[in-house]
């Protein structure tokens, strides 16, 4: 006779009442678990957005949390989780943090895929405050700030709608504060294909993105600035640092590997305490020459770099705009095939400087060095100003090239910048000068207009008649100076 059974007609001993009460006690607490299992399994599904995948696929996971806990079971395929221990459940959301690791632990997708991470935490403007670092980031993915929805509402319509962020106009809804992170950079791209867009990173002990790896593209953030694109809240360092290797805290001591064909397009960025960008191959240089430095075909194009998001007032970077430090073939202002998407730089210590040197600490001066920086292009840019011709004048010069003695620039020469194209440039209201040829050799200088600057419009400081064999033409300024001045005409 099986316990809890009562046979027909038998009295209710209390042996049996206590039996039966505790297998009816039992089934219950067990139905109770399968139905809060089965509860929880419906509120997971919503929470982690995201299918198991396999070696094949390709993951989206949608962030609906601005908390900062870590994924429960990396790899497993979901973002957030249930931990069980006991009668204690602990629900884990989808969390930017989470997204991160999980994506970090699933297989490569195949090539020419990426994996993504989506937004839809409540609705309108919504901060993340990482507690520390976030996870450098290995797989190819596509973090898409514009996502997160906002909701309107109108008499108009019959009732409330939601559309994408971005769509509103305006600046980013997701944002990115570091001030609780330490000494850490915001993004981490150390798994090259990646996309990183609409989001607003700011606060973080070094830089607010740093790509360590190739094929990144860095569309429509505000870096430096909150989600109104008006206030400064600076990241330490700089707002983008394109270097292939976690910089030491000394950078005069660093050495950067190559990170190559990145695309740095239609941000803000500004407010941040060293430089808006800065690309930096400090260490590498090509096979052939040896001497000069590799050649990493980066894009630094359609950007506000110093100013607010409408590109008419002055939110300034502390030191550059745009500096590339030990790194050739590059483009500032355009694309590789010289289609002109110009950058307006304004309001920072320096607008664009190239250098063969190492930055220094401050990210102020670019000094030593051995090799030559060459064949890079500064072209269709506003430097001090805008399409409107407002004064957004940086602080030294519009553009500064190089900083050692030519001469040719053998192997050995330091600060050695050759090979420059600087054409089609605006450089006006630049408190020491506009166009400042520091000692660089081979430069093409044209059809820039510089005017209004405090210093030399324009300036050849290889002497005369040598010149450093660069070439000015078709350039409009008012004042000239330098050694060379006789070679501008």
């Amino acid at each position: 006779m099986s316990v809890g059974v009562v046979p027909d007609g038998a009295a209710l001993e209390p042996q049996w009442v206590e039996a039966t009460m505790r297998t009816k006690m039992t089934a219950t607490s067990l139905l109770v678990r399968a139905r809060l299992l089965t509860w929880l399994w419906v509120v997971l599904s919503a929470l982690a957005v995201g299918a198991a995948v396999d070696s094949a696929e390709a993951a989206t996971f949608t962030v609906v949390s601005t908390a900062d806990t870590d994924d429960p079971h990396p790899g497993d395929g979901q973002c957030g989780g249930v931990v069980i221990s006991g009668w204690f459940l602990r629900i884990y959301p989808c969390t930017l943090r989470a997204a991160i690791t999980e994506i970090n632990h699933l297989p490569p997708p195949v090539p020419g895929t990426q994996h993504t991470i989506n937004f839809n935490i409540g609705y309108g403007v919504q901060t993340i405050s990482p507690a520390s670092a976030l996870p450098t980031i290995t797989q190819p993915v596509v973090i898409d700030g514009s996502t997160q929805q906002i909701l309107l509402v109108s008499a108009v319509m019959s009732g409330p709608r939601t559309i994408p962020c971005m769509k509103r106009g305006g600046g980013p809804c997701i944002q990115l504060n570091g001030a609780a992170a330490g000494s850490s950079d915001g993004l981490t791209l150390a798994g090259g294909n990646s996309t990183v867009s609409g989001l607003a990173i700011y606060n973080f002990g070094a830089s607010g993105i740093h790509v360590m790896s190739d094929n990144n593209l860095i569309n429509g953030n505000f870096i430096g600035t909150d989600h109104s694109g008006t206030y400064a809240l600076p990241n330490k360092q700089h707002g983008v640092l394109v270097c292939g290797s976690s910089l030491t805290s000394d950078p005069a001591t660093s050495s950067c590997s190559p990170a190559r064909n990145n695309v740095i397009h239609a941000n803000l960025i500004s407010g941040n305490g060293q430089s808006g960008v800065v690309i930096d191959a400090t260490g590498s240089t090509e096979n052939f020459p040896t001497f000069l430095a590799v050649r990493t075909l980066n894009q630094v194009r359609g950007n506000c770099i110093g100013t607010d998001a409408t590109c008419t007032a002055l939110v300034p970077n502390g030191a550059y705009g745009v500096t590339i430090v030990n790194a050739s073939q590059n483009y500032i202002g355009s694309d590789a095939a010289g289609n002109v998407e110009g950058n307006v730089i304004g309001g920072n210590f320096y607008g664009v400087g190239i250098c063969g040197g190492q930055l220094s600490t401050t990210g102020f001066s670019c000094n030593g060095g051995n090799v030559a920086v060459g064949y890079n292009k500064v072209l269709g840019n506003y430097i001090g100003t805008n399409w409107a011709g407002a004064n957004l004048g940086n602080g030294q010069q519009g553009i500064d090239l190089g900083g050692g003695v030519s001469l040719g620039c053998p192997p050995g020469a330091q600060n050695c910048v050759i090979a420059t194209e600087v054409g089609g440039n605006v450089v006006s209201n630049n408190l020491t000068g506009g166009i400042l040829n520091s000692y660089a050799a081979g430069g093409n200088i044209h059809d820039n207009t510089a005017l209004h600057n405090g210093g030399a419009d324009l300036d050849e400081e290889n002497p005369f008649p040598y010149c450093g064999n660069d070439t000015w033409t078709n350039n409009t300024f008012q004042t000239k100076s330098g050694a060379g001045a006789a070679c501008i005409p």
